[in-house]
């Protein structure tokens, strides 16, 4: 700005010799005019317009110095504002705010690995409490099975005295076929249920069948599914009869589930609902399999499972969980 101010205040001067010779050139045309202009108008029209020029000049003379004097103001609040940015950055350097920046930094990727901690305990604390959930499950329903068992049992007692009953002596029938050799009701593991085409009804379990199935069920627990798999395809191999055959058969399904074989998954669940439909695992693998078919995107066949589910067994936990996930109540 100062730069253009200068360089008009050069050219300034050139405009005054202007206006001087405006000024001469009418007092010189004075003469040739005086038909016109008295030499008194020359005069005064000469002093008018040097008066003009004179006062024009001290205007800009005093705008000049005006403009000149805020430049300098304003060099001098530039001076000062530079000169404190300078202290400012001084003093963030002796506060050394750098190595606070660093030390906040490092904090950061602590949350970070703290964070991603809490949330690898998270997801283990889940996938522990869902295999709590299906070993009381799978407890619950031995449970039932010799619940079922052992009600058949009485019945079986009951049906035997109808048709042995007492003699004179105070012998009951049970004690007539002791004696003839056959083996009495008192003392014999009470029957299981028998699954539909099944020729023989299921034993009951040895030591050794229970612990067949409790070292695959455990490594199912213990998410080790391909071991999982291997001991229960073995224990349903070994024991097609045992009273466990209609969890083996749900448990082979959801091992399936578990190693994302999903077409397994949805076989074998669908064989406990054939096979075993009077087992409490039957709507257990309803349940399942709707769950299953929804990971394949297979919504039809999902609904019409949870349907099947709601009108096979609508008396099941499983029903309850049916109807929440269709929206009913």
């Amino acid at each position: 700005m100062r730069t253009g101010t200068m360089a008009y205040r050069r050219q300034f001067p050139r405009l005054r010799s202007l206006g001087l010779a405006v000024a001469l050139a009418v007092a010189v045309a004075g003469p040739a005019q005086a038909g016109l202009f008295s030499d008194e108008d020359a005069r005064k029209a000469t002093a008018d317009l040097r008066a003009e020029v004179l006062q024009r000049n001290t205007a800009d003379d005093a705008r000049f110095a005006h403009i000149e004097s805020s430049i300098d103001t304003l060099q001098q609040a530039n001076q000062k504002l530079q000169a404190s940015i300078d202290r400012l950055d001084q003093a963030i350097r002796n506060l050394g705010l750098a190595a606070l920046a660093s030390q906040v930094d490092g904090i950061g990727q602590d949350l970070a690995r703290l964070r991603g901690q809490v949330e690898v305990q998270g997801n283990d604390a889940q996938q522990a409490q869902k295999r709590s959930k299906e070993f009381y499950l799978d407890l619950d329903t031995r449970l039932h099975v010799l619940e079922q068992a052992a009600a058949k049992a009485a019945e079986a007692g009951k049906a035997a005295d109808a048709t042995h009953p007492a003699d004179a002596s105070g012998r009951s029938g049970d004690a007539d076929g002791a004696a003839s050799g056959q083996p009495a009701l008192a003392g014999v593991n009470p029957p299981v249920a028998v699954a539909p085409g099944r020729a023989t009804p299921p034993s009951p379990p040895s030591l050794e069948e229970s612990t067949a199935y409790d070292k695959a069920y455990r490594a199912y627990t213990d998410a080790s599914y391909a071991p999982a798999l291997k001991g229960f395809q073995a224990f349903a191999k070994r024991y097609p009869n045992s009273i466990y055959a209609p969890n083996v058969a749900y448990w082979i399904g959801m091992t399936h589930y578990r190693m994302k074989a999903l077409p397994a998954a949805v076989t074998s669940l669908k064989g406990v609902v054939a096979s075993f439909p009077e087992s409490p695992k039957a709507a257990d693998a309803l349940l399942s399999l709707a769950a299953v078919q929804l990971e394949q995107n297979d919504t039809v066949g999902a609904h019409q499972s949870l349907e099947d589910l709601i009108n096979r067994y609508p008396g099941s936990d499983a029903a309850v969980k049916a109807k929440a996930k269709l929206g009913r109540k």
